[in-house]
């Protein structure tokens, strides 16, 4: 309990009666607050108009109105044609209205795009699937006088980090790097804030939980060293390798590289809503905070960039998993279901390839565990159009 100041006035406590009238009033207050943020909300739809998929908006109005999402996306693709594209905005008159090519952080669904990179640079046989990684890096030395190199850290192959099999287990060591960049660069002795390398060059004198190859723990960490990979391979950092070998050849321009701060958000990208705030890892070596989205979740995109730093269309992500595996290595497999989804502060994203050949992204801009129930009735509607 906060301690009350000295000079305080003297506090009157209410009767019994008292707390129990507030506590039957409370459910009207809170639900005349609900309404009234309502009624100066908008809703607004914008892509070109499909009426046998009306549907698909009516779902996204019912999802996002009920848990107060202010923007979204959805879009539908088959082999990597657009059937539907719309973007949504539930929010005050001032706020930025989404368009269907603005681009969203998509947190782990930025995985399948690192994935098909790496497949292609393998198919070209620029990148060895088998061989070491951190001897591709030249990172073999700890970072730390109070580090060590763990032995098997030697093995490690880019096949074991697309399948999530490296040696690291988030979880079990109460520590992911990814989401620790502050803590990471802070024993680094860093004075601006941590590429991916540095986190990487850290993680050299740090244990692993499990010998490579012997067990599957979802890793971040794997994925920023497959970005790093990549780019040593083309001799250029991840986002034109990314350019260079995936997207470009596809003809999908609405991918970036997302960025941290609110005030150098991309073109056309809207706001992202996460109550909270934490100290940044921009300024590791100051105690400044920042909203949750923005830099005081611990991590920042422009480092995060090949496992979850990525920010793009809708419909450039259903584009994508048209042709290469959502989840996996390789290419789309038809006649499966698999799907990705990522979460962090300020997005929830989804994608899925059915088994029909339908791929299917949705993205808004909050963090969400309420998706099931949007997906399963957006499945309904896309069934009942026969698609």
């Amino acid at each position: 309990m906060p301690a009350v100041p000295e000079n305080a006035p003297a506090r009157r406590w209410p009767s019994r009666r008292g707390v129990l009238g507030m506590l039957a009033a409370a459910p009207l207050v809170l639900r005349s607050r609900r309404a009234a943020a309502a009624a100066i909300r908008r809703w607004l739809v914008t892509g070109a108009s499909e009426q046998r998929l009306d549907g698909l908006d009516a779902a996204m109005q019912a999802f996002m109105q009920h848990h107060g999402v202010r923007s979204g996306a959805l879009a539908v693709a088959r082999g990597g044609t657009t059937l539907f594209e719309h973007a949504y905005t539930w929010a005050e008159p001032d706020y930025p209205v989404v368009q269907p090519d603005s681009p969203f952080r998509l947190a782990s669904v930025s995985k399948a795009f690192t994935a098909a990179l790496v497949h292609e640079l393998v198919e070209a046989r620029e990148l060895d699937l088998d061989s070491p990684v951190f001897a591709l890096l030249g990172l073999d030395r700890h970072a730390l006088a109070d580090q060590r190199v763990d032995s098997r850290l030697a093995a490690i192959t880019a096949r074991h980090l697309i399948d999530h099999r490296g040696g690291w287990d988030a979880e079990a060591a109460r520590f992911d790097p990814v989401f620790r960049m502050r803590d990471v660069a802070r024993r680094l002795g860093l004075h601006r804030a941590p590429t991916a390398r540095d986190i990487a060059r850290f993680m050299v004198g740090e244990p692993l939980q499990f010998s490579p190859g012997t067990q599957g723990r979802y890793c971040n960490f794997g994925y920023l060293l497959l970005g790093l990979a990549a780019g040593k391979a083309l001799n250029v950092d991840y986002p034109a390798a990314l350019k260079a070998r995936v997207t470009g050849p596809l003809g999908i321009t609405q991918v970036h590289l997302a960025r941290t701060r609110k005030d150098l958000r991309r073109a056309g990208e809207g706001f992202y809503d996460q109550p909270g705030s934490g100290l940044t890892p921009e300024f590791p070596d100051r105690e400044v905070r920042a909203a949750l989205p923005y830099g005081g979740g611990g991590w920042l995109t422009e480092s995060m960039d090949a496992p979850a730093g990525l920010a793009a269309s809708a419909g450039a992500v259903a584009r994508l998993i048209g042709h290469s595996a959502v989840w996996g290595f390789g290419r789309r497999r038809n006649g499966q279901t698999a799907a990705r989804s990522g979460v962090m502060s300020g997005t929830t994203s989804f994608a899925i390839s059915r088994a029909d050949g339908l791929d299917v992204c949705l993205v808004i801009n909050t963090r969400s565990t309420a998706l099931d129930a949007a997906t399963l009735e957006i499945t309904r509607v896309l069934d009942a159009a026969g698609l």
